[in-house]
């Protein structure tokens, strides 16, 4: 590793704790969607999402892991709408409260672990991990990647942060601007830190049996990563 890429760290955010308040949980979330509007997530998630359902049969599920609010829902109804399917979404999150109102806005919620998800293989289309994986260690991140693969028909989209120092003092300027909460300029600061280069998702995504892995580098110092399952073809990724 460089001074400008350094090296992974696991430090819990304060997010992580489940004690945190419903009201500061709920503040960050929002701050979250916020930095996903106008830092590049939902444009990451939506290029992982074009190649998953190009092609693809109607309607589509999709199932989005540790959902938060539920604000991806937008981003795939809008993919689908024109790919020209129906997207089910299936929210899931380990916090109650969260998979409540996540279900509120995607039709449909799940309080589970992303470690043991009370799914059938190859129960749903598609399955994304948007800000998911940063939060677990290494074996962690492969358990859950598993089992996103094994539930997943068609295959899996990760969208997640770039580690880089340039990411961090980015995210760091714009918090202010954007109006975020100190515990999410926190937290936000340690996902960064917490997060992956291309080449380290591209090998998770491999290691937990992906098919056709592929990871690109977007704007915002966001990667996506694209993986089949091997149950139906897939269409390749974009250079």
């Amino acid at each position: 590793m460089s001074w400008l890429v350094p090296q992974r760290v696991h430090r819990p955010e304060i997010l992580d704790d489940p004690a945190t308040a419903w009201e500061l949980r709920e503040r960050s979330h929002r701050d979250i969607v916020i930095s996903n509007r106008w830092l590049g997530g939902d444009r990451a998630l939506a290029g992982g999402l074009r190649v998953m359902l190009s092609g693809g049969t109607s309607p589509v599920s999709v199932l989005d892991l540790g959902a938060g609010l539920g604000a991806a829902s937008h981003v795939v109804r809008d993919v689908a709408a024109a790919a020209g399917v129906e997207a089910r979404c299936i929210a899931v999150d380990l916090h109650e409260a969260l998979a409540k109102v996540a279900a509120a806005r995607e039709g449909l919620g799940v309080c589970a672990s992303a470690l043991a998800l009370p799914f059938g293989d190859g129960a749903v289309d598609v399955t994304i991990c948007a800000l998911l994986l940063h939060h677990f260690d290494e074996d962690t991140c492969l358990a859950v990647l598993r089992e996103a693969i094994r539930v997943s028909r068609r295959g899996v989209v990760v969208a997640d942060l770039q580690r880089t120092r340039l990411a961090e003092v980015g995210l760091w300027l714009a918090s202010f601007p954007l109006g975020f909460h100190p515990v999410s300029r926190h937290d936000g600061m340690l996902s960064v830190r917490r997060a992956f280069t291309a080449a380290e998702l591209h090998g998770l995504m491999t290691r937990a049996g992906g098919r056709a892995v592929h990871v690109t580098k977007r704007v915002g110092f966001r990667l996506v990563g694209t993986c089949g399952t091997g149950r139906v073809p897939v269409a390749p990724s974009p250079a």
